[in-house]
Formats: C-alpha cells, sequence, structure tokens
C-alpha cells in the first residue's frame, strides 16, 4: 500500500516548488508589487508633511491600498504566502503613515485599515471559492 503513493508522480516536494526560479518569482510577484506601491505612499506622505497641501492624498490612497493588499493574492499563485506577507507590509507602512500624524485616534485608523484588508481577503476567498466551484461543475 505504501508503494502506491511513493510512485505516485503527482507528488511534488514544496521545497522544489520554492526553490525553483519560477516558483519564487510566481510566489513573490504580487507581494513586491504591494510593497511598491506602499513604498510610493510612504514617498506622498513625506512629501504631504513636507509641503503641506490642503488636502492630504495618502490617506486616501491608503484606505485603497489596504482593500487592494487583501484582494491581491487572488492573482497570485501561492494565496497563504502572499496575504501573510501583504499583512505585513501593511502593518509596517501604515504603522509608518499613521505615526507621522500627531493624532490621539491612531488605533481606530489602524483597526481600519486592517478590516479593510481583511475584506479584501474576503472578496478574493469568494472569488478564489467561485472559480473552484466553476472548475468543479465543469
Amino acid at each position: 500500500m505504501a508503494d502506491a503513493f511513493s510512485s505516485s508522480t503527482l507528488v511534488v516536494s514544496i521545497f522544489d516548488i520554492i526553490t525553483s526560479p519560477k516558483g519564487i518569482y510566481s510566489a513573490l510577484l504580487m507581494s513586491f508589487y504591494y510593497l511598491a506601491a506602499m513604498l510610493v505612499l510612504i514617498f506622498i506622505r513625506v512629501l504631504e508633511k513636507k509641503f503641506t497641501p490642503k488636502e492630504e492624498l495618502s490617506g486616501v490612497l491608503l484606505l485603497i491600498l489596504s482593500f487592494i493588499g487583501g484582494a491581491l493574492p487572488a492573482m497570485a499563485d501561492y494565496f497563504v504566502l502572499s496575504t501573510f506577507l501583504n499583512v505585513f507590509i501593511l502593518y509596517l507602512s501604515s504603522g509608518v503613515i499613521i505615526r507621522s500624524d500627531d493624532d490621539s485616534s491612531a488605533g481606530a485608523i489602524g483597526f481600519m485599515y486592517a478590516y479593510l484588508f481583511t475584506m479584501g481577503v474576503g472578496v478574493c476567498l469568494l472569488y478564489q471559492g467561485g472559480m473552484w466551484l466553476y472548475r468543479v461543475a465543469s
């Protein structure tokens, strides 16, 4: 019985997938895009602090990018890995942006960003589940 499982050609080691160049590239591509967007957002926030415009664009962009960070792993090959990386990227970059303000409601604002990220993950899971049902039904 054990020979039936060991001779299977479908068994692939996770080490083989991650260490192949295509595996690393496809696993981290969406998280690299998200990291680049967050670095641009931090740069915009630094410019806003230096030049003090009438309307601050970084707050609105951070709201949008919080949701996108949760939904972006749907386009990656490794959903869970991309989601965890995006959580850390959001946590660090939103912390930098929130600390740049002298606002007493920083905890509530951070909670709102985390909630939007979770909503993005929920949309992503609905999409992945729908695609799975479509493949099963076909």
